[in-house]
């Protein structure tokens, strides 16, 4: 796991300088909570967030999604925890020219947001990969605004559910088939182990992993649902 977080992360102006990096490249630039926009810094080029340092690079979809959706239980003090709380992350990278994406990454919980899309770099990109990206963005930003902010904290009783409203989804994981998420259907301990994902599941009415295509719009018709009919969206 490469630790890209360098020297020491610049935070002057940060916000407005991932603004404007990611506007000028003709890019939507996605909603920061008021209360992380403070926080944000600017790691490398191409690269900022609200952690003080970070373990991987947003490329590696895979460990930040279960960094943040993962559970662990603590049985000796009937506890159980997540292993990271409130954070944004924007980066653009990749292993080769072929193999660049733009990944966003949101946890204002309950909202769990960790998102990825190919954009092959300000120089090379595409009208249809920039229209991709903003239509996601939007419906990130919309989420925002759907799912109410709540407890932020990484501890819950066991058998109390954590509230959460997920979704998930790369353009560069098999048009989605994410097996390591198996384990995050809704909290049941007495449920057997979930099998492995198809291409596009919504494992239960507030967790959406894998296709993007497919989860970003079904995740948006449940949120606007329950607004409509006056209930959180994240509730379990």
């Amino acid at each position: 796991m490469a630790d890209i977080s360098g020297a020491g992360p610049e935070v002057n102006d940060a916000l407005r300088v991932a603004r404007a990096t990611v506007t000028k490249a003709k890019l939507r630039f996605p909603a920061v909570p008021p209360e992380l926009q403070g926080a944000l810094m600017k790691y490398r080029n191409w690269c900022w967030g609200t952690l003080e340092t970070i373990a991987a690079d947003p490329y590696e979809f895979e460990v930040w999604g279960l960094k943040i959706l993962s559970e662990h239980v603590d049985r000796a003090r009937r506890l159980r925890h997540r292993g990271i709380g409130n954070f944004a992350l924007l980066g653009h990278g990749g292993p080769g020219p072929n193999s660049m994406a733009l990944t966003w990454i949101l946890v204002r919980r309950p909202l769990e947001i960790v998102l990825q899309f190919g954009w092959s770099g300000p120089q090379k990109d595409s009208p249809d990969e920039r229209k991709t990206w903003d239509n996601a963005i939007a419906a990130c930003d919309e989420l925002l605004d759907l799912v109410p902010a709540g407890d932020p904290a990484t501890s819950r009783p066991m058998g109390r559910e954590f509230d959460r409203f997920v979704l998930c989804g790369s353009e560069f994981l098999g048009a989605g088939k994410l097996e390591d998420f198996c384990e995050l259907a809704p909290y049941d301990p007495n449920a057997p182990p979930a099998p492995p994902l198809p291409p596009s599941t919504s494992l239960g009415p507030r967790v959406f992993i894998g296709n993007p295509k497919l989860v970003i719009p079904a995740a948006l018709e449940k949120a606007r649902a329950c607004k409509k009919a006056g209930k959180n969206p994240a509730a379990p």
